[in-house]
């Protein structure tokens, strides 16, 4: 298995690898990279907090838009690459997501995010959080959803945009609840 550490603000800190090929030159060249220069680009371990909060703005942002059913403000806020990902599989591009709320497709009229959790690496940033909403389909009784959702934005012309979603059921044991709480 090998492993790379960073060390935050510093770069490449160096390899380690457990195995049986301890001796391995590329082990030493690895062990050695981090005295030579420009090898490695240094990557910061910890994010601007003025991102994190401008990423978790955007997405309340993304809510406030669902609601209204604001096309400029859905356009505004997604990239034109989204992979928007539901639950039960389905998945949508930019176009057929903002198409199904701005035409009233679906309604939503209630949204709360809560137990954001943001990381922030460069221009991209994952968003986990808890999606709990009330809407109503075209043709069908209102309907609501407890949902764990993660989030990919990316900045694009110096704006938070989603990238990616995909949205999952939460888990529904003890024991599946208190795994992932250890997990952060």
């Amino acid at each position: 298995m090998w492993r790379l550490r960073l060390d935050p603000g510093q770069g490449f800190e160096g390899w380690f690898h457990y195995g049986r090929r301890h001796g391995s030159p590329l082990r030493e060249r690895a062990k050695n990279a981090k005295h030579e220069e420009g090898n490695m680009p240094s990557i910061p371990a910890v994010a601007d907090a003025a991102d994190e909060a401008a990423v978790k703005q955007a997405a309340q942002h993304l809510s406030k838009a669902m609601l209204d059913a604001d096309r400029a403000e859905l356009d505004a806020l997604i990239a034109p690459e989204l992979v928007y990902a539901h639950s039960d599989g389905h998945v949508q591009n930019k176009t057929q997501f903002v198409d199904v709320i701005a035409t009233k497709k679906t309604i939503y009229t209630s949204i709360t995010l809560s137990n954001i959790k943001t990381v922030v690496a460069g221009d991209t940033a994952i968003v986990r959080l808890v999606f709990d909403c009330s809407y109503q389909d075209e043709g069908k009784p209102p309907g609501g959803a407890h949902l764990g959702v993660m989030e990919i934005w990316q900045k694009q012309g110096g704006s938070w945009k989603l990238l990616g979603r995909q949205g999952y059921h939460e888990p529904e044991s003890e024991s599946d609840r208190m795994f992932l709480a250890e997990l952060g």
